[in-house]
């Protein structure tokens, strides 16, 4: 649907899936990108435990883009 709507608004458009890439291999590709959606999943201990313990609450990928400013970034899961 959103590349039917790229295709008729006249937008460049290109998504690329990565399932299970480093944050290394990710912010290598960041400069390819206008916006990066990415998901950590719900299965892991960091993510059960980003409210007790704040620190774990945005991951270092997160951490690094946000610091960068490279691209918009969005991580959905919660």
């Amino acid at each position: 649907r959103i590349k039917k709507r790229a295709s008729k608004e006249g937008v460049d458009y290109k998504l690329e899936i990565k399932k299970g890439a480093s944050d290394k291999e990710i912010i290598e590709k960041a400069n390819e990108f206008d916006f990066i959606v990415g998901s950590r999943g719900r299965s892991g201990w960091r993510y059960k435990l980003r409210y007790i313990f704040r620190e774990l609450a945005l991951s270092n990928l997160e951490k690094e883009l946000i610091a960068e400013s490279i691209v918009p970034f969005l991580m959905v899961g919660d």
